[in-house]
């Protein structure tokens, strides 16, 4: 089975369990205050610098399409927050903290340990993660990229072919069964985390 087949297999029910949160379901009904969301970006921001510059270490000279994705997200974020009137700061949280200290534990374990946080969260974004970009854009009147650059993708036009080659790059990496299994709980905790940061919020 392949490695994005098994990754989505073993995620579905807490991946299910992310998107039923009453946080999301507030997020694309658009009944979030603009503090709420702040707060939200805010919990992820350092959760995304993280993740960017690891996945940039190890991930990408592993992917030869990497620089055609515009994957990293923690400037976009960054960027939203000045939107909003708030500095690029992120919020004391013990959820947060948690989380990037898994994500930087997976990248210790393993170089690419990190593949599992790279599949839920960038190819997340990708797919719902574009539904909550439309909800959030209505919900606060933006009729422009600014606000919601977390959403906007240089690839955003051909949003179903990048999924597609993303999958089978990362399909084609060499790891061993070990990993694999390794990759398929973290991926499992990724989701936990996710759903821990929208409780503490």
């Amino acid at each position: 089975m392949l490695l994005t087949t098994r990754l989505k297999t073993a995620t579905g029910q807490l991946h299910r369990a992310a998107e039923r949160h009453p946080f999301v379901s507030s997020m694309l009904g658009g009944r979030l205050s603009s503090a709420q969301y702040v707060r939200y970006l805010q919990h992820l921001l350092p959760v995304y610098q993280t993740l960017d510059r690891l996945s940039q270490e190890h991930i990408a000279p592993k992917l030869a399409s990497w620089s055609e994705w515009d994957l990293p997200r923690a400037q976009a974020i960054a960027s939203d927050l000045m939107h909003f009137g708030h500095t690029p700061a992120p919020v004391d949280s013990g959820a947060t903290s948690a989380y990037v200290e898994q994500i930087r534990a997976s990248a210790d374990r393993y170089r690419l340990g990190v593949v599992a946080h790279f599949y839920t969260r960038y190819l997340g974004d990708l797919a719902g993660g574009q539904m909550i970009g439309r909800a959030v854009a209505s919900a606060f009147d933006l009729h422009d990229e600014n606000g919601v650059r977390f959403y906007r993708f240089a690839a955003a036009q051909a949003q179903h072919p990048t999924m597609v080659q993303i999958k089978q790059e990362l399909d084609r990496l060499a790891l061993t069964a070990t990993q694999i299994d390794f990759l398929e709980h973290e991926a499992q905790r990724s989701f936990e985390s996710s759903i821990a940061l929208f409780d503490s919020i």
